[in-house]
């Protein structure tokens, strides 16, 4: 990170100094842009926010539905390194409902307009929840229909699985950063456990997608005890025709289930997306 670098400020505010600090102190580009124009206008509109807010004292956070209603800017201004990822987080989230819910107009506005809501009552709502069932079931019978295949499909999943991937990542690095920056304090715990359920409910969702009915396919179960191996929490094994020059059968994520092609077991250890094909006769 180069505070020097072209779109960067002279002067960043305390907040973005002390984010700046912490991850060059760990020798990490994950906030290499906090040293821009934008972090500097959002820091500001922050403060500004801040001090029309009258007040004789801080507030202290005494419950769980003081925190659910509490905006991005005070946490910020409070706690900004924590507040940074968990600002990462969010935006991991809301790629993710673009991703999964913003294939035309309305669900680009749809999506956009989930950005307004206060960060815990984002995580925790019914309503978005239901709008990825509604998308993804939509999704499922374009791919069980063969309406969507070929490249698009390959695409398509692709997409999906990178948000998967965005989400894992962002949250590791969230209870990294709350590990640290917010060691002790009330309630952090409890604002772990929501993102990951929130986390946890959308890989879910995903893996139910994948799922799909397939005549010549049988997944494995909890049951079958051929089944070994787990990747992290999130158990999954896709096996895709796609309708490609060649005809070929392509591994895009394994997480080490088993699946049965005809009389053909196929097993594999964890494997993330590579854009590799495999014939039908490999192993």
């Amino acid at each position: 990170m180069d505070p020097a670098n072209e779109g960067t400020i002279c002067n960043p505010t305390k907040q973005q100094k002390s984010i700046y600090d912490f991850y060059e102190s760990r020798q990490s580009e994950n906030a290499d842009d906090i040293y821009s124009s934008e972090w500097y206008r959002r820091t500001m509109e922050f403060t500004q926010q801040s001090s029309m807010i009258k007040a004789d004292a801080p507030i202290l956070l005494s419950s769980w539905e003081m925190i659910e209603t509490l905006d991005f800017g005070p946490l910020f201004l409070s706690h900004p390194i924590a507040a940074y990822a968990f600002w990462q987080a969010l935006h991991a989230f809301y790629d993710f409902d673009k991703i999964v819910c913003g294939h035309a107009e309305r669900g680009l506005q749809r999506v956009e307009s989930w950005k307004a809501l206060k960060p815990f009552v984002y995580l925790k709502s019914r309503k978005i929840r239901n709008q990825w069932r509604k998308s993804l079931n939509v999704l499922k019978h374009e791919i069980e229909c063969e309406i969507l295949e070929g490249e698009d499909l390959l695409l398509r999943l692709q997409d999906l699985l990178s948000g998967v991937s965005g989400l894992e990542s962002a949250l590791t690095e969230l209870e990294e950063s709350f590990a640290v920056n917010l060691s002790g304090m009330m309630f952090v715990d409890t604002m772990l456990e929501k993102v990951a359920v929130a986390v946890d409910e959308r890989r879910n969702m995903i893996a139910n997608l994948l799922r799909l009915e397939d005549n010549n396919a049988t997944f494995g179960t909890e049951s079958d005890e051929s089944r070994s191996g787990t990747f992290g929490e999130f158990d999954l094994y896709i096996l895709v025709d796609i309708d490609l020059t060649l005809s070929r059968r392509i591994f895009l994520r394994g997480f080490c289930p088993f699946v049965k092609i005809g009389e053909v077991e196929w097993k594999q250890s964890a494997i993330l997306f590579s854009g590799e094909y495999f014939d039908s006769t490999d192993r």
